[in-house]
């Protein structure tokens, strides 16, 4: 059995074992942020190009056609993974961040490569969230260095600055355990989604990267790899297609513990040559299919700004049960998923592998639409009629007993073929399912709120239920989920 089933078996939720969870030690919580101290931090907070509406007070982005230097750089990792707001309880402070993450636990850190910035000394960085600075972690050109370890990745090349996104393992191992590494993915694939979505709003790109020697690079960061390693990085540029690029996996199991034998199993110890997506879509099989439902055509404008979205954003608590219209699931598939378009049309990636997930949808209440499960696809921007009828109690069931799912108006489920993956990419291609499922989960939620609605993403669900839902078959995997609908907030 290929090593990213074996790892998603091992993880999966179960009836009979969901109440053996061993709980939390408190004492032992880690902090979601590192802190590197230095006289040498490059302050960002005055460079931001963000302000606040005149009528009500929103922010607003202040563009101004500067290129790409410290305040576009500044506004770019505040929208990316910044601080967005603090309240303070009686044990230590709560910084709400730009991008959603499980239990608030924030495993995602960001380096940074700078060179040629007329502000900032060449050099690596870290991100500190906490005072929205940059804090030096080593000094000098690593253009080099970073072109070597990514098979000379020509959008490295050019690049003045390259972000690397690493995980702090037990930030969620300390509440999820082997499960975490599901998590941690998803939740860098959410700052993944802010960065792609938000950098053409400064007339940047952000060309993702996914085939990098592992170990050179984690050592390049000084980082201890089974406790922190890199999991992404994007190439920032002034413009270009801002396209993806993956690898395939070199590197055989080694036997440890399930989470972190996974992540060096998908280890590449030296890029030779990468790996394109497709340019089209996998086929969507009809067979099946009660019946073809076409969506009318998606509107491109937001309601909001992306900085006023991206801002003020908040998970949803609670939905109220209310419907929303087939204009209004139209719009969010289609701004959603209009990357996936643009590969099969154009040839461009905003994301690493995205024809490998598939898109299911439980809709509860759609005007103009059966309640019923479906199938998208993105597109052709169709859906395919499963089987009709309410699944409310079944989504209710399968989240753990999660009142979103059953108050939500739809709810979106992402799988993949974990076989199929594995023997295209290795195991590397487990990483990209959960950074791409992440990403578009992230795209989802603020298109979501765009359009005056509400969403949360699910990561803890009854695996194998939802596989019998919609009558998926043993290789396939549910990687995510995400509740849409009316907030009751």
């Amino acid at each position: 059995m290929p090593i990213s089933r074996r790892y998603h078996e091992a993880t999966k939720y179960r009836m009979e074992t969901i109440a053996s969870h061993p709980g939390l030690d408190w004492s032992s919580q880690p902090r979601p942020w590192k802190e590197f101290h230095s006289e040498s931090r490059v302050e960002l907070a005055e460079a931001l190009l963000v302000g606040r509406d005149d009528d009500d007070g929103r922010p607003v982005l202040r563009r101004q056609g500067g290129g790409f230097g410290l305040a576009e750089l500044s506004t770019l990792l505040l929208h990316t993974n910044g601080a967005t707001a603090v309240t303070r309880d009686a044990a230590r402070p709560v910084y709400f961040r730009a991008a959603p993450s499980a239990g608030a636990l924030y495993p995602t850190e960001i380096y940074l490569f700078l060179r040629d910035f007329e502000e900032i000394e060449d050099g690596l960085y870290n991100y500190q969230i906490r005072d929205h600075s940059l804090a030096p972690v080593l000094e000098g050109d690593f253009g080099r260095d970073l072109a070597a370890l990514t098979g000379r990745h020509p959008e490295i090349i050019r690049s003045r600055c390259v972000l690397l996104f690493s995980a702090v393992f037990f930030r969620s191992a300390w509440r999820y355990h082997e499960r975490a590494y599901r998590r941690i993915l998803l939740d860098t694939g959410h700052v993944l989604g802010n960065l792609v979505s938000f950098a053409p709003e400064l007339g940047l790109r952000a060309s993702l990267v996914g085939a990098f020697a592992d170990e050179g690079l984690d050592d390049l960061l000084l980082l201890s790899r089974a406790e922190e390693s890199v999991l992404a990085l994007a190439a920032i540029t002034e413009d270009g297609p801002g396209l993806a690029q993956v690898g395939r996996s070199d590197v055989e199991p080694s036997g440890g513990a399930a989470m972190l034998d996974l992540h060096r199993a998908a280890a590449i110890r030296q890029v030779v040559e990468s790996v394109r997506p497709p340019l089209e879509a996998l086929p969507l099989p009809v067979a099946g299919a009660q019946a073809v439902v076409r969506l009318p055509p998606p509107r491109a404008e937001r309601r909001d700004s992306l900085c006023t979205t991206i801002l003020s954003r908040r998970s949803t608590r609670r939905f109220s049960g209310e419907g929303m219209t087939r204009e209004q699931l139209s719009d969010l598939l289609g701004q959603a998923y209009a990357p996936q378009r643009r590969l099969a049309t154009e040839g461009r990636c905003e994301y690493f592998d995205p024809a490998r997930l598939r898109t299911w949808l439980s809709i509860h209440e759609v005007e103009g639409l059966d309640a019923g499960l479906y199938r998208y696809d993105p597109v052709a921007h169709v859906l395919l009629l499963i089987r009709r009828g309410r699944h409310e109690a079944e989504d209710h069931h399968v989240a753990l007993g999660q009142d979103l799912a059953r108050q939500a108006a739809v709810v979106i489920y992402h799988s993949a073929d974990l076989v199929e993956t594995e023997a295209a990419l290795g195991a590397r291609g487990y990483r990209f399912l959960g950074l791409d499922a992440g990403h578009i989960g992230q795209r989802l939620n603020l298109d979501a709120l765009a359009l005056g609605l509400g969403a949360s993403g699910i990561g803890g669900y009854f695996d194998d239920e939802v596989n019998a839902l919609f009558g998926m078959g043993p290789n396939e995997a549910i990687i995510y989920m995400t509740c849409i609908g009316v907030s009751a907030d």
